[in-house]
């Protein structure tokens, strides 16, 4: 049996708090996705938040939120997902694809600052699980940060997203906090949360996402502190092991702390070959998904994302993961081709 890049950390207490909820026969949209928003909204340091179905839907939610004017340029990343692309022209709201630092795949502050005067806001996300430090930016850029592979993490005494003006939290199956689907949406200020407020509103009752689903991903969120430790140990013997091949990783700061979705290794050699050799060591092995603004939109013009979606490999990082398959994935880095 070969050890999956992605495995959701769903425990029997996880699984007893979503059978609570199946024989209480409350499962619509209740109490406990208003705790699981008010939860994630109190560990973030929002206003409020709301928990949706549907991740594009809560993108829309936000964008409505925003006092975006004729000329107003929302920036976004070529790493990020298509989501926001395609909400955007949907919209009719004007975008610019930015390339990304090499060393995080987060969005280039150096570019977007060289165009900031046009840019009314950005989105600011980590395809790779390192937390996303914007001190420097404008003030008056609006900042919505996607924190579906940094919550946990932080930089200092900062956490991710909390200074951001809106947060969004993807939900799926593979990311940090899943609820088998849905969206996390947040409002960083009071003005902000009226205007969340108003556009979830007119979005209607049956965008939310249900008491059945949120009970699973409440449960998980319960004990982020301690999946996130345990990642950061499991990374540090990969980062050990790594670092007798020839390939690199994406490191943080020392003044900050990263999550680990999943391990990303920088191929200096073919990556066919690393996956092939993988997964006859029983290790599935994947290349950065295809949803991503740079594939789906075949934009030219950033070649450092390009770069990293053609030489980035993930491999599997998960706090149920267990000692025998880390030791042997620690073995496979050590010795990549």
């Amino acid at each position: 049996m070969s050890i999956r890049t992605f495995k959701p950390f769903i425990n029997r207490k996880d699984m007893d708090s979503v059978l609570t909820t199946l024989v209480s026969e409350d499962v619509g949209y209740g109490s406990i996705g208003k705790e699981f928003a008010s939860a994630v909204a109190d560990y973030t340091g929002a206003e409020s938040g709301f928990v949706l179905k549907e991740y594009e839907r809560g993108i829309e939610a936000v964008f409505k939120s925003l006092e975006i004017n004729e000329g107003d340029i929302v920036a976004v990343s070529a790493l990020s997902s298509f989501y926001y692309k395609r909400v955007l022209d949907k919209a009719g709201i004007q975008s610019t694809v930015v390339d990304v630092a090499p060393e995080t795949g987060i969005i280039s502050l150096v570019k977007l600052c060289s165009i900031s005067e046009n840019v009314k806001a950005v989105i600011i996300d980590s395809p790779l699980g390192a937390p996303a430090e914007y001190d420097d930016l404008d003030e008056d850029i609006i900042i919505i940060e996607d924190i579906s592979n940094t919550i946990g993490g932080g930089y200092d005494d900062v956490k991710c997203g909390s200074r951001a003006d809106y947060i969004i939290m993807n939900m799926d199956q593979e990311k940090v906090i899943t609820s088998g689907g849905g969206v996390f949406i947040g409002a960083g200020g009071k003005k902000q949360k009226e205007r969340l407020r108003k556009s979830v509103q007119e979005m209607g009752s049956d965008k939310f996402l249900p008491d059945l689903n949120s009970a699973l991903g409440l449960s998980l969120f319960s004990a982020i502190d301690k999946h996130t430790g345990i990642r950061n140990e499991i990374a540090e013997n990969y980062i050990s092991a790594l670092m007798k091949s020839q390939h690199k990783t994406v490191l943080c700061k020392e003044n900050s702390t990263s999550v680990y979705p999943f391990f990303p290794v920088i191929a200096k050699t073919s990556t066919k070959e690393i996956i092939k050799y993988a997964l006859k060591k029983n290790i599935e092995v994947r290349l950065l998904p295809d949803d991503l603004i740079i594939e789906k939109y075949e934009i030219k013009d950033c070649p450092e994302a390009a770069n990293l979606k053609l030489r980035c490999l993930i491999f599997p990082l998960y706090p149920n993961l267990g000692k025998k398959n880390i030791e042997h994935i620690v073995k496979v880095l050590t010795t990549l081709p």
